[in-house]
């Protein structure tokens, strides 16, 4: 513990001393001029909002490629029409919405407040949305086409492969990848998404403060 504060300490001091200095008043931080700046240096969120849709793109692409992937694709499109009367498709469906657009965090509402005051706000409403929605939609195709592939490896329906919440991202996923050729990288760019995804969300909620 000791070791720990000291570290904590430590770095509340430089960031202290650097705030201190700053001439100009803009913080050293916020910048890529800095002297320990690289040459690759860009604004973090970019980086960590951009790179999620990438590796999308790059996993789509290679699932689509597997054998069973037209199945699981075709699984995910067919609609079911009776299950439109249980409440729990509805449930489930609001709460990955709600969830994944976090509109009760608040992180929309403090980001937001640095707009313009004739800024267009249904406008931007109207945009996040549907690219929360679209994302959703495009992220369907990605695990569907895998859990098609599990279903057509493992000699299963696509029912008995897939799993919701956790088990299907930390047990489903890292094991279809486990099977395809270059497993390595596939699960390199896989876990670094999710890391990204957890950052980029990580960093708007730190706004708050």
């Amino acid at each position: 513990m000791g070791m720990y504060y000291n570290t904590i300490i430590g770095w509340a001091v430089y960031y202290l001393v650097a705030s201190l200095a700053s001439i100009n008043s803009v913080l050293p931080w916020t910048s890529c001029d800095n002297e320990w700046n690289t040459p690759l240096c860009s604004p973090v969120v970019w980086v960590t909002a951009l790179a999620p849709y990438v590796v999308l793109l790059i996993l789509l692409a290679r699932g689509v490629s597997l054998p069973g992937a037209t199945e699981g694709i075709r699984y995910y499109l067919t609609p079911e029409w009776h299950k439109l009367k249980n409440s729990k498709v509805w449930i489930d469906a609001a709460s990955q919405i709600f969830f994944s657009l976090g509109p009760g965090f608040g992180t929309l509402l403090a980001l937001s407040s640095y707009n313009k005051f004739n800024n267009n706000c249904y406008r931007d409403a109207l945009i996040t949305s549907s690219i929360n929605c679209l994302t959703s939609f495009l992220a369907g195709f990605v695990i569907f086409s895998v859990l098609g592939y599990m279903a057509h490896v493992q000699h299963k329906s696509i029912e008995e492969v897939g799993l919701e919440g956790p088990g299907l991202v930390f047990i489903v996923y890292p094991e279809a990848i486990a099977t395809m050729t270059g497993s390595v990288f596939w699960a390199i760019i896989f876990f670094l998404m999710l890391i990204t995804l957890g950052l980029d969300s990580t960093f708007g909620g730190k706004n708050l403060k």
